[in-house]
């Protein structure tokens, strides 16, 4: 479908590094469009709903190294979604929140590789890569920018890296676009 509109910014990729930046792009008075090949968002962010299982599982992105003050802000604005998953499965088992907090004790694996989106791709730094991050960072001719865990030099392979890289990239569009 051809639309006739303009927009300021297009981001391809509805996954948290697309979407912090479209949403800081957007604040700033920009029009921003989102391209997502996936028929959802949040990129390996997933949660599968099992018939049988008393409560939903974590299929993707879910981890956080240390104790990032950004992605932390981020989570309790979202109503912190572990307090959420953990009130659904206390629901469903009768137990009190935090009990199923202080019990949590196993993990589930994900075969990222048959995604045919992912194609198994998580980023990781290389012997002799630690330069990787900002080569893939590097914007193009100031009009392609790019943000993802892998452009993120303090935390790759992180949700906290691709939240923060699409803060960076919002701020280099920024600058380029409001000088």
């Amino acid at each position: 479908m051809a639309s006739s509109s303009r927009h300021d910014v297009v981001v391809i990729g509805a996954v948290i590094a697309g979407l912090e930046a479209a949403r800081r792009l957007s604040r700033q008075g920009l029009t921003v469009i989102v391209l997502e090949a996936r028929p959802r968002v949040g990129g390996r962010i997933e949660t599968h709903r099992l018939t049988g299982w008393p409560g939903p599982i974590e299929a993707g992105a879910e981890f956080v190294h240390g104790r990032p003050p950004a992605l932390l802000a981020r989570l309790r604005a979202a109503r912190a979604p572990l307090r959420a998953a953990a009130i659904s499965l206390a629901g469903a088992l009768g137990l009190q929140p935090g009990a199923v907090l202080a019990q949590i004790e196993d993990a589930r694996l994900f075969d990222w590789a048959s995604d045919p989106y992912a194609r198994g791709a998580y980023s990781w730094i290389p012997v002799a890569g630690v330069r990787a991050p900002a080569a893939l960072a590097a914007p193009v001719e100031n009009r392609l920018f790019f943000a993802g865990e892998a452009t993120d030099a303090d935390h790759p392979g992180t949700v906290h890296g691709a939240l923060a890289s699409g803060v960076r990239a919002a701020k280099e569009i920024s600058s380029r676009l409001r000088p």
